[in-house]
């Protein structure tokens, strides 16, 4: 079995979204591994969320590092998530329209989930089951929007792929706060955002991104975790 966890991340011009694919029999050690990589090497206590907008703006845990120091922790994280085995990162991003940023959550989110139904379909016999988690979102909650979204590309992947994908109940709402696997969808879909909507050259209405932030970025993309990213183009 395959477990899809997925976050997004957006600003003014940028959304992006974010599935963690992990394999079930390795999820109970690379959460005990991540959990002692963060308190051995930074102090992170097991119940402190890990989260990317506040390590790259040097906010809350990290107020008191410096911008070289912050970039020194990022790369570490990075180099642990690189060497994570039975691991992918999909990622998907679309422009931003102030009238139709939830539209882009279900359309990214569609794009995520055919992909893991396609990585799942060429599994063992055994083994072609998808459990999706996706982190809480009060904006859907009344309607349940984002469970019906996935019970209905639930039956386009059983049309789709018949026995070889099956997706396991129609999704579950996680808390990122308590779970590390949804805070590695939040952390890699914060920084693919901001890799997204990077300005390498200003102009006269866009102001250039701190060329410090753009190698690092650019590194991590680029290098450290490119061969576990699957970069989903929007149709």
């Amino acid at each position: 079995m395959k477990l899809l966890y997925i976050d997004e991340s957006h600003d003014k011009k940028n959304y992006a979204l974010c599935g963690f694919l992990i394999n079930d029999i390795n999820y109970r050690k690379l959460n005990a591994d991540f959990n002692s990589f963060l308190k051995k090497e930074f102090g992170l206590e097991e119940d402190q969320e890990l989260k990317g907008d506040e390590l790259f703006n040097g906010r809350e845990f990290w107020k008191e590092k410096t911008m070289d120091e912050r970039n020194a922790t990022l790369c570490k994280i990075f180099d642990f998530l690189k060497n994570t085995k039975g691991t992918d990162f999909l990622l998907a991003h679309s422009a931003v329209q102030k009238e139709n940023q939830h539209d882009l959550y279900f359309e990214l989110l569609e794009k995520i989930i055919e992909k893991s139904a396609s990585v799942v379909s060429k599994l063992g016999k055994t083994n072609r089951q998808l459990l999706i988690i996706f982190d809480e979102r009060q904006d859907f909650k009344k309607e349940k929007k984002v469970f019906y979204q996935i019970a209905q590309k639930k039956s386009e992947v059983i049309k789709k792929h018949k026995k070889s994908c099956t997706i396991v109940d129609y999704g579950y709402e996680g808390i990122s706060k308590f779970s590390r696997m949804l805070q590695i969808a939040d952390f890699v879909g914060y920084f693919f955002r901001n890799y997204c909507s990077m300005v390498e050259c200003a102009n006269l209405f866009e102001k250039e991104t701190d060329k410090r932030k753009i190698e690092m970025l650019k590194d991590v993309f680029e290098n450290k975790i490119k061969a576990k990213c699957k970069m989903l183009k929007k149709k």
